[in-house]
Parts: C-alpha cells; sequence; structure tokens
C-alpha cells in the first residue's frame, strides 16, 4: 500500500509566497496572530498549572518564538506556527519538562521530514487509536484549565465571572473546529475558527463585565428590611 511505495528518502517541496494571488483577502491574514497569541497564553498558563511555577514572565519569549517561526515557515511556503496543545498534553503525563528533550525532539522532527516513509507509517494509524490518544490528551488539558481557576480562586459566585468563563467555552467547543466564522465589521471581514471566536469573546466580555465596569448584584449586601 502507500507505506511500501513510499520512498525512504525525500525531500520536502519547499515554495515561496505570492502575494498577487491575495489580493485584498491578504488583510485576513493579520488576524490570524491574534488568535495565535491567545492559544499560546493558554498554554503558557496550562504548563504553569502542571509545573505549580509561575510562567508568565517567559509569555514574551514565547511570543518572539512563535512570530519568528512563523515568519520563517510563511517564507517557506508553510503555516503559521504555535504551540501545540498535544505536548502540553505530553508533559503533564511524563512530568517532564526539560527544555532540551523538546529541542532533541525537534530536529528529530525535520529529519523525519526527510523520511516520506516514516510519514506514510504514521498516516497508517487507524483514527481510532489517535482519536483515543487525543481524548486523553486534550481532556487532560481541560482539565488543567479548571485547575487554573481554582489555583487563582477565581470567585465563580460573581455573576460576572461566570459569564466570561462559559460563554467563550460554549462558543470555542460548540464550534467544529473546521468551521470558518465570518464577521463583517466596517466593511471588512473577518474569518474566525472556533478557538479564535472564543478568546476574541473572552477578551471582549473581560473588558465589559470586569470589576469597576459592572457591579454585580450578588456581590452587593443583602437588603435587610425591618417592620415597624
Amino acid at each position: 500500500g502507500a507505506i511500501g511505495s513510499a520512498p525512504i528518502f525525500g525531500f520536502p517541496t519547499f515554495s515561496f509566497p505570492d502575494f498577487s494571488q491575495f489580493g485584498t483577502e491578504l488583510s485576513l491574514f493579520f488576524f490570524i496572530p491574534v488568535i495565535l497569541v491567545a492559544e499560546n497564553a493558554g498554554h503558557v498558563y496550562a504548563i504553569s498549572g502542571i509545573m505549580k511555577r509561575d510562567l508568565s514572565p517567559m509569555l514574551g519569549r514565547t511570543f518572539i518564538g512563535d512570530g519568528l517561526g512563523t515568519t520563517i515557515s510563511g517564507l517557506l511556503g508553510g503555516t503559521g506556527e504555535t504551540t501545540y496543545a498535544e505536548n502540553i498534553g505530553v508533559m503533564g503525563i511524563t512530568r517532564v519538562f526539560s527544555i532540551m528533550v523538546f529541542v532533541v525532539a525537534a530536529v528529530f522532527a525535520i529529519l523525519l521530514g526527510f523520511i516520506p516513509i516514516f510519514g506514510a507509517l504514521v498516516r497508517s494509524i487507524p483514527v481510532s487509536v489517535q482519536g483515543g490518544i487525543e481524548m486523553y490528551l486534550f481532556g487532560l488539558i481541560a482539565v488543567i484549565g479548571g485547575k487554573i481557576w481554582v489555583d487563582a480562586k477565581v470567585d465563580f459566585s460573581k455573576r460576572a465571572n461566570l459569564a466570561v468563563a462559559a460563554i467563550p467555552l460554549v462558543i470555542a467547543a460548540g464550534i467544529p473546529a473546521t468551521q470558518a466564522i465570518p464577521i463583517h465589521l466596517a466593511g471588512l471581514t473577518l474569518t474566525f475558527n472556533n478557538l479564535g471566536l472564543g478568546a476574541l469573546s473572552a477578551i471582549v466580555l473581560y473588558q465589559l463585565l470586569r470589576p469597576g465596569h459592572v457591579r454585580d448584584a450578588e456581590s452587593e449586601p443583602p437588603e435587610v428590611v425591618t417592620r415597624g
């Protein structure tokens, strides 16, 4: 089959970007980094929850790394790069957080890109097997997100906090990952996926409902009625 016909050694197909093909749609690509930044920040905080260590000072480095990776990938005909939730799940399972482990893994991944038969072997893994692994990995990440809320002592007795957490969660989980959501704004059409729209809704809701902007009725002292 595909494994037997795949060559042992081969070179990936590289291409340079051709901006003339996009025209006015090129402006849509400027919003993709916003989605990647939101996803990356969530991954950093998830790792912080696993390690029980504050990694927020490292956010700037991760953003720079993603930006450089996306730039180099785009110049060679690739897609936008970001951190991968699968790796976070693996770190949570193995409890290995060494940077050198991922550097070595990245080098091996690049080398395996020149071995097409390995790619054919990976593609031969049944979808059901991949799905079973992903259920555990992504489920672990979701639980870690809840742990971050617990560690941060988020007060969910306040309706504002409930709205900021619940609405983006439903949007991100309820919309299929392959479905593009267009938003028309001031004559410009912006396209988001489920994660991007969920992140955008969280940012907007937090700015609208953050403390000081909206008074939560549940945080007010109860009214005492006395009878004369």
